[in-house]
């Protein structure tokens, strides 16, 4: 069975302010708590939970998946692969259904970029006779500069990266692996 379970960054005036925790999640109402925040309740056993107040816009699901180093991803982590040392991806939940790595970063080419591979398929192919491996590199939250290119170039503003020749040539391989269409202009 899948392991449902969420992360969410504590709110600011709580005891465990700005700490990450896990567990299941509780969206609360506004007229249940008067802040803008969701409860992260971690089950201790023998009936009994612990809850905690998290920020809604930190809230992010276990992908069911781990990293090479076995850390678990969730959506939100940043991740890059073996073949690049730069930041490759954000993951991100799809509409449809799954989780995928938008190479984007939440900009408006993100259809195009990225091609809506899911994360696990994405995880299960080659490149060179290599087992594509992801690490988790941090964070959106934590880490919003590890998005950031200073270089990035965009049509579209707020764009936070441009996809290198390295990434281009493994999403090529991707897609061709896949079977998924090329997204052109």
């Amino acid at each position: 069975m899948r392991e449902v379970k969420f992360r969410g960054k504590c709110v600011p005036d709580s005891k465990y302010a700005g700490e990450w925790v896990t567990g299941g999640l509780s969206q609360m109402s506004e007229d249940v708590t008067p802040h803008d925040e969701d409860l992260i309740v971690r089950f201790l056993g023998d009936n009994c939970t612990i809850s905690y107040h998290v920020m809604p816009d930190t809230v992010g699901q276990f992908t069911g998946l781990r990293d090479k180093d076995g850390r678990e991803i969730y959506e939100g982590d940043i991740v890059q692969t073996q073949f690049n040392k730069e930041p490759f991806g954000l993951v991100t939940w799809h509409p449809d259904g799954y989780f995928f790595i938008d190479t984007a970063f939440g900009t408006r080419e993100s259809w195009r970029t990225s091609g809506f591979t899911p994360l696990g398929e994405f995880m299960g192919h080659f490149i060179s006779g290599q087992p594509i491996q992801l690490s988790v590199i941090g964070n959106a939250h934590d880490n919003p500069g590890l998005a950031a290119k200073p270089n990035a170039k965009s049509e579209f503003a707020g764009a936070k990266v441009i996809i290198d020749e390295t990434q281009e040539l493994m999403w090529d391989a991707v897609k061709q692996a896949s079977g998924k269409p090329n997204y052109e202009d």
